[in-house]
């Protein structure tokens, strides 16, 4: 067993069945790869439960998963980013794991795959592509269930990587007027012919169409930001707002379509394209740009379609 092997097997343990336990974590900034020193006394004949659905260790379950929408993931590990949260649908048929949570402080950027444990899962699969299932996420308050949004999904890629038992994808949850201090939950919902939410466990809440919500299952994610965000102004006062993994404006900021142009300005004033971007996406009031990678954030400012925004 190594190092991961022991930090994943102790993920959760509850202290009663610890005596003097020591964890030390020293990485490898070039590699990214822990090196773990553990110096655990365990109580004799105690019997201990790996929750599933712990934030502790830091090597992605399925980081070809995450490197499909964030290329250097391995970044993420380096800084503790992975959170390999976990938790299988009522029926044992499919299991999510939330690979990484990031939080900018103004839309939650998120990786989940999701991986058929049965048989029976054949029903979800998606006819028309090599590999991905049918289902889908929402968004709720950690304390008491209430809606935040049905429109956590990103557009989906595939490029001929992907496995027909498995499903990758980024969500994203835009928080405005979001109080994350309240937790936030997803919850997952198989998709079942025209019942939009499927045929699992009640919720007692409904969206914003009224339509009562049921979910297969829910895990809980890490709502606290974790990416430092830069406001940038342009000669007007206007903002917008650079993150290492996207560019947000809201009101949105490039015009009354998709098309843009944006280059990253240094500090001696050189202008390097923005070209690294997984998606792009404007609506009336926001508009955002995600990379397809965390790219350097230390810059003077940025230039979108010839106006400059600027620290």
């Amino acid at each position: 067993m190594n190092g991961n092997d022991i930090m994943k097997a102790m993920t959760g343990i509850n202290e009663e069945y610890l005596t003097g336990s020591e964890i030390t974590v020293t990485k490898n900034s070039k590699h990214s790869k822990g090196v773990f020193k553990l110096a655990v006394g365990i109580a004799a004949a105690a019997v201990f439960v790996i929750p599933v659905g712990a934030y502790a260790y830091n090597t992605f379950i399925h980081k070809d998963s995450v490197e499909h929408y964030i290329e250097n993931a391995e970044v993420l590990e380096s800084r503790d980013l992975a959170a390999n949260m976990t938790a299988a649908d009522n029926d044992g048929e499919i299991r999510f794991t939330v690979e990484t949570v990031l939080n900018d402080g103004k839309q939650i950027y998120a990786v989940v795959t999701a991986e058929k444990i049965s048989d029976s899962a054949e029903k979800y699969s998606k006819r028309y592509t090599t590999g991905g299932l049918n289902y889908f996420v929402t968004a709720v308050y950690a304390d008491n269930g209430e809606f935040i949004t049905n429109n956590t999904s990103t557009n989906q890629y595939f490029d001929g990587t992907e496995k027909q038992t498995e499903d990758r994808r980024a969500l994203i949850i835009d928080l405005d007027g979001v109080d994350t201090s309240r937790g936030i939950k997803l919850l997952f919902h198989k998709m079942r012919g025209n019942n939009l939410y499927g045929e699992g466990k009640p919720t007692g809440q409904r969206d914003n169409n009224s339509v009562p919500i049921l979910s297969d299952c829910d895990i809980e994610i890490p709502a606290e930001k974790n990416i430092a965000c830069t406001e940038l102004k342009n000669a007007d006062g206007e903002s917008v707002f650079l993150s290492e993994y996207e560019l947000y404006s809201r009101p949105a900021v490039w015009g009354n379509t998709i098309e843009y142009k944006a280059d990253l300005i240094k500090s001696n004033g050189e202008r390097i394209p923005l070209e690294n971007v997984r998606e792009n996406c404007y609506m009336e009031t926001y508009s955002y740009l995600i990379f397809d990678r965390i790219i350097d954030t230390d810059i003077k400012g940025v230039e979108i379609n010839g106006v400059e925004y600027l620290r």
